[in-house]
């Protein structure tokens, strides 16, 4: 009989309104290849470590293979670890009981956010992604940048962690990695999620869409609910999305699609249309528009002077028909700032381009990919986008002062690092 996994483990936050963590299923097969089933498949009881009662198991059948499944109901229970032991038996198996080890992980809540600054006044608020490596020394020097600084907020633009094993990031890759670094600041930090820290698959049925560890961490005041991870709030005078775009846009899980029809899409329009008169950010992880080192062909065969991500073209397009006046991502692993534009709906009416620049409407796109696994050097795009004004390497963040009716930005440099870019927009 062998157990695959042989061990779970949950990470979950105490204190949230969901009750239960997501199941989590162990397969049981047999470790041989004999004819004769593997039959008398049954539970025993579970014994365990500390506090009891927070483990519901059930098995799919008496034959193998065959499926258990297991959900940890979190209830009352503290911050804290706990762990229990349950014992699979076979009557036929030789090696009969085998037992699955379970572990739940709960963190304590995150503090509530600050409440939002009157209408009118000064915002200051810093924004990255791509935080690196687990250890790495450049999100410590941007840390350290940060807090020299000592923002209001703190944005953080996916890729936020790494890891460590697996395809997705848990709640212990972020106390391990980001709690001694960036985690200082989590009392003001809201964070986007980039494709590390979200179950995706672009193969059907695709992922579950869920980022467990980002959600367990941060809890949905500051990273949205479950499921969706986008989200809105008011700071001072200013409207602030926070969006879920990474790569794989229609192949995405349904509920985090962001194309045309997607819910995320109809999400964004109404909450724009439901905040008027507001100067408006949007912050996500993927860039639409990035300087490239490969020439695209468009469908028409015109050169693509300067990439863009065709499936973000419904996000920008919203954002332009609402009066959106600033965007900030955190990917590539790049620091890279455009004028003024719009999507030139290349598909209905095909350009050379694809975007237009437009001084008195248009979206000023900053990319802020450097937070700490960045290049120290930038490398040299065979096309420059010819509405790009600013492109480097380095290590560090931009800062950005939300005023009543205007905005400033600055990229801030860790030690290693020597970008120098300022300026300053209005709003709509």
């Amino acid at each position: 009989m062998v157990l695959s996994p042989a061990s779970i483990a949950f990470d979950d936050t105490a204190g949230v309104s969901t009750a239960s963590t997501q199941p989590k299923t162990v397969t049981i097969s047999r470790s041989d290849t004999a004819s004769a089933p593997l039959t008398g498949l049954a539970l025993g009881n579970i014994t365990y470590s500390g506090t009891p009662g927070w483990l519901t198991a059930t098995i799919s059948g008496t034959e193998a293979p065959a499926t258990l499944t297991l959900t940890a109901s979190k209830g009352s229970l503290a911050p804290g670890t706990y762990a229990a032991s349950l014992p699979i038996t076979s009557s036929v198996a030789t090696n009969s009981p085998q037992n699955v080890v379970v572990t739940l992980k709960l963190v304590s809540r995150p503090p509530p956010p600050p409440p939002p600054p009157p209408p009118g006044s000064t915002i200051t608020i810093v924004a990255a992604g791509n935080l690196g490596r687990c250890g790495g020394s450049l999100a410590t020097e941007s840390a350290n940048a940060i807090a020299a600084i000592n923002p209001d907020y703190v944005f953080v633009l996916g890729n936020n962690v790494m890891p460590d094993t697996g395809r997705v990031t848990t709640l212990q890759d972020y106390l391990n990695c980001y709690e001694p670094t960036w985690g200082q600041f989590k009392s003001k930090t809201y964070a986007a999620l980039g494709d590390k820290e979200v179950d995706l698959d672009t193969i059907a049925p695709y992922g579950t869409g869920m980022a467990a560890g980002a959600d367990a961490y941060f809890g949905p005041d500051r990273v949205g609910p479950p499921g969706k991870n986008y989200y809105s709030l008011d700071l001072g005078s200013w409207h602030v999305v926070v969006l879920n775009i990474q790569t794989g846009g229609p192949k995405r899980p349904v509920a985090i699609r962001y194309n045309a029809n997607s819910e995320q899409l109809a999400w964004l329009n109404r909450d724009l249309r439901d905040h008027p008169n507001k100067c408006t950010i949007a912050l996500w992880n993927l860039s639409m528009w990035m300087s490239s080192t490969k020439i695209f062909q468009t469908r028409d065969r015109y050169p693509n002077h300067g990439y863009r991500v065709q499936d973000i073209r419904g996000i920008w397009t919203v954002l332009y028909d609402r009066n959106a006046d600033l965007v900030i991502n955190g990917t590539p692993h790049i620091y890279e700032r455009f004028g003024p534009m719009r999507y030139a709906e290349g598909y209905q009416h095909p350009t050379t381009t694809e975007y237009a620049a437009d001084s008195a409407r248009g979206i000023r796109q900053i990319t802020s990919g450097l937070g700490g696994d960045g290049p120290l050097v930038a490398d040299s795009p065979l096309v420059k986008h010819p509405l790009s004004e600013y492109r480097s390497g380095g290590d560090g963040f931009v800062k950005v002062v939300l005023g009543d009716g205007a905005y400033t930005w600055q990229f801030v440099n860790s030690r290693y690092s020597y970008i120098i870019d300022q300026g300053s927009g209005t709003c709509h």
